[in-house]
């Protein structure tokens, strides 16, 4: 089978009447219909017009949706279909597709097609689903079980996107998709479970992309991806576990990202992304497990909070361009095993440090963990002058919120010659060396 010129429609090999039983349930057929019917049985692709179908009226384009369940669904007097399934290719498919509940041992492939309702798929089973650069008004697939891949590459979707529950045992992609379902989830995926891996790379988002509990076999793709969701989560991927890499390079994303809980045993890359979230925590990976590097370098910009509160992370990889705003970074009970093509020295580390503001977030006023993991990291890394010089620090931090916490003024007196005295014998007992410098004045004043 062949595409004509211009969108001509395919010739049938056979006609409509050696189907008798298609008439009586669908009276007569389009030429559309008649060319699919009759090519059934070969297994190469229907490509019915040139190109996507077209959203206004063209009779000889329009298959009903009807008609293609009942091929799908096969019988005693439905034609024959070839093993690879079904494969149409610019038609406008008119009517609702309802395969709810239905098990379908074949591929359907509906490329480049208009639909004109919903499709609706919950708890089907299938073998590989493909809508490649088709146009749909949304699809209900809560619970599909596609022992293939759910690909909807270049896809345009004007409603919400549903596989809460549903399970892939390939590959879910999405490259180049066009979402829009602006106040709600765009895409609703709660506990998906996608063997292989899920590609968003160019995929433009309005509204939520939801994955939390979400099972993904290999890496979560979002590079050069656009979300748009400003004022609300953006991404919800709470709880989802990556086998592979978490990548959101060059990604841009207005509205926050929740990551709570995350497993992600590759890397978290977010080098070159762009997420707007001013006076909000804008990537919140608290208690998220990265066993790789957690990157945030080439020009990546948080406008708003990054918390990694309780994460554990293999190492960072960061440049100070990077960094969020003075206030903007939570770093409580964050743990990390060292730094990879990253600052490294007391002072760079200090100013990434000084960026938290614990009391901006209804907090403590001081956390001493950052400080006492950082100076272990350097500590581990040989930068033992380094790791002395953020101890010293720390401990003046924390004395100083000492003395601001005093509720008497002679207390706060005593506190501070306290201070300034160990500061000056040993600072806080990290250089004993300078008290033995004291000792040798004294005893060279005495004598």
């Amino acid at each position: 089978m062949g595409a004509g010129a211009g969108g001509t429609l395919i010739t049938p090999v056979s006609g409509p009447a050696s189907h008798p039983d298609l008439d009586r349930h669908f009276g007569p057929l389009t030429r559309a219909e008649a060319a699919v019917v009759a090519n059934i049985g070969i297994g190469l692709l229907d490509r019915l017009g040139t190109g996507p179908a077209p959203d206004d009226d063209q009779p000889d384009l329009n298959v009903r949706a009807e008609l293609i369940r009942y091929l799908l669904l096969g019988g005693p007097d439905v034609p024959r279909m070839h093993e690879k399934g079904i494969r149409l290719s610019g038609v406008r498919i008119i009517g609702t597709l309802d395969l709810e509940g239905c098990r379908i041992p074949h591929d359907i492939g509906l490329l480049d097609c208009w639909f004109e309702m919903t499709p609706i798929l919950r708890s089907a089973v299938i073998d590989t689903l493909s809508l490649d650069g088709s146009t749909l008004p949304g699809l209900a697939a809560d619970r599909l079980d596609a022992r293939g891949d759910l690909l909807m590459r270049a896809a345009r979707i004007t409603g919400p996107v549903v596989l809460r529950g549903a399970r892939i045992g390939g590959d879910l992609i999405m490259d180049g998709a066009e979402l829009d379902h602006p106040d709600d989830r765009a895409l609703n995926a709660e506990r998906l479970s996608v063997r292989g891996s899920a590609l968003f790379r160019g995929t433009r988002m309005r509204g939520t992309l939801a994955l939390p509990g979400a099972r993904i076999g290999d890496d979560l793709d979002l590079f050069a991806a656009h979300i748009d969701r400003a004022d609300a989560v953006a991404v919800d991927a709470g709880g989802v576990q990556i086998n592979g890499d978490l990548v959101l390079r060059r990604c841009e994303v207005r509205g926050r990202v929740e990551l709570v809980g995350a497993h992600v045993p590759g890397d978290a890359d977010f080098s070159g992304a762009i997420i707007t979230a001013p006076g909000e925590i804008a990537l919140n990976l608290n208690r998220a497990e990265v066993a790789g590097a957690f990157f945030l370098r080439h020009e990546a910009r948080i406008d708003g909070a990054l918390s990694l509160n309780g994460a554990t992370l293999g190492s960072i990889v960061d440049d100070a361009a990077s960094w969020p705003a003075p206030g903007d970074l939570l770093l409580n009970r964050c743990r990390y095993g060292g730094f990879l093509a990253a600052p490294v020295g007391a002072e760079e580390r200090l100013d990434w440090l000084s960026r938290q503001d614990p009391t901006r977030w209804g907090d403590d006023d001081f956390w001493p963990q950052p400080y006492e993991h950082l100076a272990r990291v350097l500590g581990e890394m040989g930068h033992q002058d380094d790791k002395r010089t953020v101890l010293i620090e720390k401990e003046r931090r924390q004395r100083r919120i000492r003395i601001s916490r005093a509720r008497s003024w002679t207390r706060k007196v005593f506190l501070w010659f306290s201070d300034r005295l160990l500061w000056l014998t040993t600072a806080y007992g990290r250089r004993p060396l300078v008290a033995v410098i004291w000792i040798v004045f004294f005893w060279l004043a005495g004598g």
